[in-house]
């Protein structure tokens, strides 16, 4: 089926005319190959888009992202398999001898008690912080309306209590030295 061609436009679908303007790839630029010169997706991939304007602003904390497109696909499903779904977690094997010997050290160096040694997991808690903090677009929650991106970095770690588990939170995370993430940690577990 052949959509009509909007007044000053050139032949092409919706989806074509959606996707070039996701692009950035002003239509007129671009030759058809389709019949009666019509555009076809596969004409959109040879052109290279438009480049990014730069007063364009990067999402900041308290943006709403909407859910489209193959984003809001992947996070309506990813959301659905969590409700519906058994879960799967992947185990990795790290090197931390780096951490290891560092926290000996500190053991050592705050024998007297005024800071309190970090655990491996204390570790591992700023390390997450810090990835959040390097990359916010992580440091989101998915709703029905679209991606909210969240201002601070909360983390929240399990505690084992008799019959299930406690999420305690620390509250601007990446803000923190270790050794108060560590005392912090070791308070609210």
């Amino acid at each position: 089926l052949l959509t009509p061609v909007p007044p000053g436009g050139t032949p092409s679908s919706p989806l074509v005319r959606k996707l070039a303007k996701e692009r950035g790839i002003d239509l007129a630029d671009v030759s058809g190959t389709g019949p009666g010169g019509r555009i076809r997706r596969s004409d959109l991939d040879a052109v290279t888009p438009a480049p990014v304007r730069r007063n364009e602003a990067a999402p900041q904390a308290g943006d709403v992202l909407p859910l489209t497109g193959m984003r809001g696909t992947i996070a309506r499903r990813m959301h659905a398999s969590l409700q519906e779904m058994a879960q799967l977690t992947h185990g990795y094997e790290v090197r931390m001898d780096a951490v290891v010997s560092l926290r000996e050290r500190l053991k050592q160096e705050w024998a007297n008690g005024e800071l309190p040694v970090p655990s491996l997991g204390d570790f591992v808690l700023k390390a997450a912080a810090l990835a959040l903090r390097e990359h916010p677009l992580l440091n989101a929650t998915v709703r029905d309306d679209g991606i909210h991106l969240l201002d601070g970095i909360r983390l929240g770690f399990a505690v084992a209590v008799p019959g299930g588990l406690m999420v305690p939170v620390i509250e601007d995370a990446a803000a923190l030295p270790l050794h108060e993430i560590a005392r912090r940690s070791k308070k609210l577990a």
